[in-house]
């Protein structure tokens, strides 16, 4: 009986490894997906600059065009301003969003660390607590196996007192007889 509670003891240990390993690998997995994702935002840097090199080159073309047409180019000049403001909120909005998507960066990979190392270091600790868990079993198992035997030498030296108690028995028996014949 206690053997089969030990064989249970190591299954159930067994199949709790089973899911943390797996809970482990799907978060990591999680973890790797967010990671990719993330470096999506890095894509969009070189089309938003270009955009905004773009946009900065119309608005130098449209002052240049200003200039050439004097006081006939007045609606050049009202269309070079707002583009050049354009330009500027354009240029604080885009460094806006690059230091946003560096922190996010940055921040996912920090989790995708520790997330890497907490699982690393679970398995490291599930595993020493099998193997502590096996270990104990065993131990558990030697002293079991070692109390049987004491039963054993225990049950041998009481069948032996209780022969010799016998024989004192019958040899006391014996004598009283003798002591009653004299």
């Amino acid at each position: 009986e206690v053997n089969g509670l030990f064989e249970e003891g190591i299954q159930t240990e067994n199949l709790s490894k089973m899911h943390v390993v797996r809970g482990s690998k799907d978060i990591i997995k999680v973890s790797q997906v967010a990671v990719q994702d993330s470096q999506k935002f890095e894509s969009i840097k070189d089309p938003m600059r270009t955009i905004l090199d773009q946009i900065n080159m119309l608005y130098v073309n449209a002052a240049i065009e200003a200039t050439k047409a004097g006081e006939a180019g007045r609606g050049f000049t009202v269309v070079a301003d707002e583009m050049r403001r354009f330009s500027e909120k354009s240029e604080d909005l885009s460094k806006e969003v690059n230091e946003i998507i560096e922190i996010i960066n940055n921040n996912i990979n920090e989790i995708y660390k520790v997330v890497v190392n907490n699982t690393r270091m679970g398995n490291e600790i599930f595993t020493a607590a099998y193997k502590l868990g096996e270990e104990n079993v065993k131990a558990t198992w030697e002293y079991v196996e070692e109390a049987d035997d004491l039963s054993s030498t225990n049950n041998k030296n009481i069948k032996t007192i209780k022969e010799i108690a016998e024989e004192i028995n019958s040899e006391t028996k014996e004598l009283h007889n003798t002591i009653l014949k004299f």
